[in-house]
C-alpha cells in the first residue's frame, strides 16, 4: 500500500469516527447495522385497491397491480433522523 492509500484510509476512519460521534452511536453499532442493513427492514406487499369500487386495481394486461413496504427497523429510523437533524439540517 503506497502512502497516498495509507493517507485515504486512515481520512475515511476518521470520517467514520467523526460521523459516529456526531451522530451519537459507537462505531460498533453502525458497523453492525450496514452489515446487517437488509435484515433491518419489514417488507410485505399488499395488492392495490381502487378507492370507488373496492376491487384489486390491474394493468391492462391484467396483471395485480402490488405495492410492496419496507418499513426500516427503529433503531435504522434513530440513525436517519439523527443524520437528518444532525448533519443535514446544520448550517
Amino acid at each position: 500500500m503506497n502512502s497516498s492509500q495509507s493517507k485515504n484510509e486512515i481520512f475515511k476512519r476518521y470520517e467514520f469516527k467523526k460521523l459516529c460521534h456526531i451522530i451519537g452511536f459507537k462505531q460498533t453499532e453502525i458497523l453492525s447495522l450496514l452489515d446487517n442493513i437488509d435484515n433491518t427492514y419489514k417488507e410485505w406487499s399488499e395488492k392495490k385497491l381502487d378507492k370507488k369500487t373496492g376491487n384489486v386495481k390491474t394493468y391492462k394486461d391484467g396483471t395485480e397491480k402490488i405495492r410492496t413496504f419496507r418499513d426500516p427497523s427503529q433503531f435504522l429510523k434513530t440513525v436517519q433522523k439523527r443524520i437528518k437533524n444532525n448533519i443535514l439540517a446544520s448550517n
